[in-house]
C-alpha cells in the first residue's frame, strides 16, 4: 500500500477523503480498478493554477501531455503551451456528459484535477503504454472558469481541429455488442476496397442488409449512440485530417466508417425493394449516418446551412447551436473576429446571426422561428428582432443607394 494511503488510514481521516473505486464494468474486455483519494493532491480541486495564454499571439493554445501508462497506473498529465503549427498534436472528441458524484480525479502538473467519468474512461483507453501523447482536450486545455478565455478558445476550435494530426474519437465503453459492429465495419470496408479494385461499379454491392439480426442490432445501436448526437462533434469530425475511433478497447479507422456509410447511403438510393425499405430507413435515421452523410459536397457551407442541418443536435447551452458550428463556415474569419462571445445573450446571438445571414429575413417557412425557439426565445422576441433587422437592412440599402 502506498505511503500516502497508509498515512490517511493511520490518521483516521478516511471520512474527510472521498474514496472512489472506478470499475469499467461495461467494457467486457477490461478488468481493472482505479482508486483515488480526492484530497490527497497538492491543491484543492477547484483551484487548478492555469497559466494565462499568450494574449499577443492568437495561435497560442494548451496541449495536454498524457503520460504513458497502463493497467492500474494513475492517469498523469502535464500541460504545455504551444503555438498552432509549432508541433504535432492530436485532438480528442468525446461526449462531456453531466457533472455527477461519479466524477473522478487525475493528476495534472502534480495537482488534482476533477474530470467527468466519460473523459476519465477516454484518457485511460487512449493513453499509450510506451510513450507520451500530446492531445488537445477542451475540458482541460481551456480554463472553463474564465469566460473571456473560453470565448476566445471556442472561436479557435475550428483551426485547432483542422490542424490536429489526428482526431481521436471516444464513442464510449463497449456496450450492446459494439465489438460486433466495429469488426463488421472493418470487414465491410475491406470488401468495398476489394470490389473497387476489381470493378468500381460494384463497390457499393455490400450484403449488409442480409446480416444476422444480432449484428444488425449491434450496428444500429452503435451508429445511434449518444456521442453521435452531440452538436460539437459536427465540426470536430468534419474538420479532421484523420479520424481514429475508439470504443472500449476496439479501434476503427475513420476512413473505414466513412467508406461503409457512404456505400450504405449510395446503395439505399438504388434499392427500394420491400425487404430493404425498412432497413434503409433505420440506417438513415441513425445519428452517425446523418453526420457522415453531411460530409458530402451537397451541404451548404454557410452558417445558416449548418445550423439548419444540425439544429436538433444536443448541446448543454442553447447558444452553442451557433458557437459549435462557427468553425465550419466558408468565411474562415467568421469565428475568429470577435463577432460572437459567451457574454452574449441568446437574443444577441440571434440578432448577430440575422445580421450575417439576412436572407433568413425573407424566409417564408418555419425555420426562422424554429431557430429562435432553439435559442430559448419567445415568439414575441423573435418577431421583434426580425422587425429590427428588416428595418436596419432597409436603412442600409437606402444609405447605399444615396451614395450611388
Amino acid at each position: 500500500m502506498p505511503r500516502l494511503c497508509r498515512s490517511v488510514l493511520k490518521s483516521r481521516r478516511l471520512r474527510s477523503c472521498r474514496l472512489l473505486v472506478h470499475t469499467s464494468c461495461l467494457d467486457l474486455n477490461v478488468s481493472w480498478k482505479q482508486i483515488k483519494l480526492i484530497k490527497s493532491f497538492q491543491a484543492p480541486l477547484s483551484s487548478f493554477p492555469y497559466k494565462p495564454l499568450d494574449s499577443q499571439r492568437v495561435t497560442s493554445i494548451r496541449v495536454v501531455i498524457l503520460h504513458k501508462g497502463s493497467g492500474n497506473d494513475a492517469i498523469s498529465c502535464t500541460i504545455e503551451h504551444i503555438q498552432l503549427g509549432s508541433r504535432k498534436y492530436e485532438a480528442l472528441s468525446y461526449e462531456w456528459g453531466q457533472p455527477s458524484d461519479d466524477d473522478l480525479v487525475i493528476q495534472i502538473d502534480g495537482f488534482g484535477f476533477k474530470v467527468r467519468r466519460n473523459l476519465f474512461d477516454a484518457l485511460w483507453h487512449i493513453r499509450l503504454p510506451e510513450e507520451d501523447r500530446y492531445v488537445w482536450i477542451d475540458a482541460i486545455s481551456i480554463n472553463q472558469d474564465d469566460l473571456v478565455e473560453r470565448s476566445e478558445e471556442v472561436q479557435k476550435m475550428g483551426r485547432i481541429y483542422r490542424k490536429a494530426s489526428c482526431v481521436l474519437v471516444w464513442v464510449g465503453l463497449d456496450a450492446q455488442r459494439s465489438d460486433l459492429a466495429i469488426d463488421y465495419f472493418i470487414q465491410l470496408a475491406a470488401d468495398a476496397r476489394k470490389r473497387e479494385e476489381d470493378d468500381p461499379s460494384r463497390a457499393t454491392s455490400l450484403q449488409w442488409k442480409l446480416l444476422p439480426v444480432a449484428k444488425r442490432q449491434a450496428i444500429i445501436a452503435w451508429l445511434d449512440r449518444r456521442y453521435w448526437k452531440r452538436l460539437w462533434i459536427v465540426q470536430e469530425i468534419h474538420l479532421s485530417q484523420q479520424l481514429k475511433i475508439h470504443c472500449g478497447k476496439c479501434i476503427l479507422p475513420g476512413q473505414d466508417l466513412y467508406k461503409v456509410i457512404s456505400a450504405m447511403l449510395f446503395d439505399s438510393m438504388y434499392d427500394d425493394s420491400d425487404a430493404s425499405t425498412a432497413w434503409n430507413a433505420e440506417i438513415k435515421a441513425c445519428a452517425a449516418v446523418k453526420l457522415i452523410g453531411a460530409r458530402m459536397p451537397k451541404l451548404p457551407r454557410c452558417l445558416s446551412g449548418w445550423i439548419q442541418e444540425f439544429m436538433a443536435s444536443q448541446c448543454s447551452e442553447p447558444i452553442d447551436v451557433v458557437f459549435g458550428l462557427l468553425g465550419l463556415c466558408c468565411d474562415e474569419d467568421l469565428s475568429d473576429n470577435g463577432k460572437f462571445n459567451y457574454a452574449m445573450t441568446p437574443a444577441e446571438v440571434f440578432r448577430k446571426v440575422l445580421e450575417l445571414e439576412n436572407t433568413w429575413l425573407e424566409d417564408p417557412g418555419t425555420f426562422f422561428y424554429d431557430f429562435g425557439n432553439r435559442l430559448g426565445l419567445t415568439r414575441t422576441d423573435i418577431v421583434s428582432i426580425r422587425e429590427e433587422a428588416l428595418s436596419r437592412r432597409d436603412n442600409n440599402y437606402k444609405e447605399y443607394a444615396s451614395v450611388l
